[in-house]
């Protein structure tokens, strides 16, 4: 089990069986926790934590009781007594059981599921499967749960669900000799959900032999440009596609309304055009001066096309900042000299601009050092920070200290990545920023090679 935790160093745990009447029984999530507090408990045990003292966020993974097939909820707490007044308490439910499945959703709305035996690999045959669909109760106001069809896998642990119409979700059960496996009990919270794997289109069939011969139409829309200001022109164009009997063709002169719609989703205006003989049409429309920015949205009618553009009172920036090339090579706790120079797009030098700047470090390890979940990752740390100023040529230098992080040791053959960000402050108050990167670690060269699994020696 992979547990995370902070500012702990032991847990109580308390592992109670249960079946899917008395999760149906109790709907409160409060009252649940007191029901299965009061149950006398299957498994009780304590687990030590590793405690670094550091007040981070930790990860480890621990091993948990051999259990046999069933519904269990499992219930942790910083204290035996399991109170929430002034301790933390988390709980899950866990389904103990061999049966796995995979699905693969079709073109026309079909469900193909795959089952598998978790400890031997091998497909399930002669399952017997449920499957209960979400209908709405028009007389009580509520969603409830109907069994609809049955399957039986066949020798490869497969079996189909065809597209349905009317419905919104679904879960199936799933039986195989004493084994049994619901798939809505797979939250991971202690309640009576649902399985989703797909969502059906409400009155829509998914059998392509009901499509083939309608006619669907398709507008892509395309503008200028990703950003504007306020009262400044946006340009679009469309392109207006008929698919028909699976092949698709430009339109001809397909009249629609183009809509443009704020952040609100409010009608800001609307404009009629017809596509011409190349299946395309363009219009204009002018922002707001006044009114929200953020994301307007153009919108065909019928809604079979739209894009969004972003509107923002942004100003063209008037310098920029780079870092210089880094020459030489450093070693871990030498000194290291980052330059860089704040020039103006005219071609001016930006003097006497404040500079203000914070170094920061990070350990990066080998790739298979990420395989071990139970090591916390390592974490980004401010090592300096600072305020300068430009020269007159626009030119600023930062020396920092190349300090390795203590706490991971040398054998893992780390490299630190020394991030150097930088906010450069002209006399008009414009702020640009810049970032330079150095990468020094405690071997001087890293080299990565691609070499085939096979090489001919002649």
């Amino acid at each position: 089990t992979y547990i995370t935790y902070k500012n702990v160093n032991l847990l109580y745990f308390r592992i109670v069986k249960t079946d899917e009447n008395e999760l149906k029984n109790i709907s409160d999530n409060k009252v649940k926790l007191e029901y299965f507090l009061g149950k006398t408990p299957d498994k009780q045990f304590t687990i030590n934590l590793p405690d670094d003292g550091d007040f981070q966020k930790h990860s480890v993974e621990i091993k948990m009781p051999e259990l046999t097939k069933g519904l269990y909820v499992i219930i942790v707490g910083t204290d035996n007594s399991f109170s929430s007044e002034k301790e933390a308490i988390a709980y899950t439910l866990i389904t103990i059981s061999n049966i796995s499945y995979m699905q693969r959703y079709m073109k026309n709305g079909n469900i193909e599921f795959h089952l598998i035996n978790r400890e031997s690999g091998l497909p399930i045959s002669n399952a017997r499967v449920s499957l209960f669909i979400e209908k709405y109760d028009y007389d009580n106001r509520v969603y409830e749960y109907i069994k609809s069809d049955s399957y039986t896998s066949d020798i490869e642990g497969h079996f189909l669900i065809h597209a349905v119409n009317n419905s919104r979700r679904f879960y199936l059960i799933i039986e195989s000799g004493d084994d049994y496996f619901n798939t809505s009990l797979t939250l991971n919270y202690i309640d009576y959900g649902y399985y989703s794997p797909y969502y059906f289109n409400q009155g829509q069939s998914f059998d392509d032999s009901n499509n083939k011969n309608k006619k669907f139409w398709n507008i892509k829309l395309f503008t200028d440009r990703a950003i504007y200001r306020p009262g400044q022109t946006v340009y679009f164009k469309g392109i207006v596609l008929e698919s028909y009997k699976g092949k698709n063709e430009i339109k001809t002169d397909y009249s629609t309304d183009i809509y443009l719609y704020n952040p609100n989703n409010q009608k800001v205006n609307v404009i009629h055009l017809k596509s011409n003989k190349f299946g395309t049409f363009n219009g204009t429309f002018i922002v707001p001066m006044s009114g929200l920015n953020g994301k307007y949205k153009i919108q065909t009618e019928g809604n079979i096309g739209n894009v969004s553009v972003q509107v923002e009172d942004y100003k063209r920036p008037k310098f920029e900042v780079s870092f210089n090339p880094i020459i030489g090579s450093f070693k871990l706790g030498e000194k290291v000299t980052m330059s860089g120079k704040a020039k103006a797009y005219s071609g001016a030098n930006v003097d006497n601009a404040q500079v203000k700047y914070r170094v920061v470090r990070k350990a990066v390890l080998p790739h298979w050092w990420y395989y071990w979940r139970n090591v916390q990752t390592p974490k980004e740390t401010e090592i300096t920070n600072g305020i300068l100023k430009t020269n007159d040529t626009g030119y600023f230098e930062i020396i920092f200290s190349a300090t390795p992080d203590s706490s991971i040791s040398k054998e893992s053959e780390p490299y630190f990545n020394f991030s150097v960000f930088v906010d450069v402050t002209d006399i008009n108050g414009e702020t640009r920023s810049g970032t330079g990167h150095i990468n020094i670690g405690y071997k001087a060269l890293k080299i990565i090679l691609n070499i085939p699994d096979i090489i001919d020696k002649n």
